[in-house]
């Protein structure tokens, strides 16, 4: 016997600073998958609703903003992207380039905007500089190793997948390794002039390597713990050779 399956939808308001958007397409983060597992559960007074960055068409606007009715947006959210619509804020809205599907640019805001607030904002990487990019394959680290090539800096990257030496070796940088091979590359580094910003998303397993490449007045950002977020730190290297965390 069949039966029959209502659904309720809520009318949409109008707010007088809010943006509404049709979502199109939303991205799927680390984050998402560790609310789902419970170990990430959104801050307090955040929706439990999982999303963070999407893609959409705005819908209605406010008098004086400067999205309108049918353009092509993307933006990065708290929460509340897994949904058909969202209600957004006019700060840190993006206009879609007429080269990208809403599905290139759902992936893009979360990677974009954790590159650019820890390689420019937090630490402003300059040309010359020797960067660190470890589990660089994905989306941050993909943004990541473009950004500092543009910004002129020499790369090296790490990945846990043999396979995906050649893809890192594609993107532009200048060396690449295994994680597992941390050991061996250690001298070899060190040799090359060390690093002196590291972009870490593991934690636990790469932080006393990252230590011992890291050059007088370098800084490790820690950006993940991937690995765990327990770690051996050695102060006597931090205070003296002025690292910074």
């Amino acid at each position: 016997m069949k039966k029959e399956i209502k659904i309720y939808l809520r009318n949409l308001s109008i707010f007088i600073d809010k943006i509404l958007i049709k979502i199109k397409a939303f991205g799927l983060n680390r984050a998402d998958l560790g609310q789902i597992y419970g170990n990430y559960p959104p801050p307090e007074g955040i929706t439990s609703i999982l999303g963070m960055e999407f893609s959409g068409v705005v819908i209605n606007s406010f008098k004086g903003c400067i999205f309108q009715s049918g353009d092509r947006v993307m933006r990065l959210v708290s929460g509340g992207a897994y949904a058909e619509y969202i209600y957004v804020s006019e700060d840190e809205i993006i206009n879609i380039p007429d080269s990208l599907s809403f599905i290139q640019a759902a992936s893009l805001p979360e990677a974009c905007c954790t590159v650019l607030l820890n390689l420019k904002l937090i630490e402003n990487i300059q040309k010359g500089q020797r960067v660190l990019l470890h589990s660089a394959t994905g989306s941050v680290g993909s943004v990541a190793i473009q950004y500092a090539k543009y910004c002129g800096c020499y790369v090296v990257a790490t990945t846990r997948s043999a396979e995906k030496l050649d893809y890192l070796r594609d993107q532009g940088t200048d060396i690449t390794f295994l994680l597992s091979e941390l050991g061996n590359s250690c001298k070899k580094i060190i040799n090359e002039r060390g690093i002196d910003l590291v972009l870490d998303p593991v934690g636990k397993n790469t932080f006393e390597f990252d230590q011992k490449v890291l050059n007088k007045d370098g800084i490790i950002i820690i950006i993940g713990i991937m690995s765990g977020k327990e770690i051996n730190l050695d102060l006597g290297t931090l205070l003296i050779k002025r690292q910074k965390l």
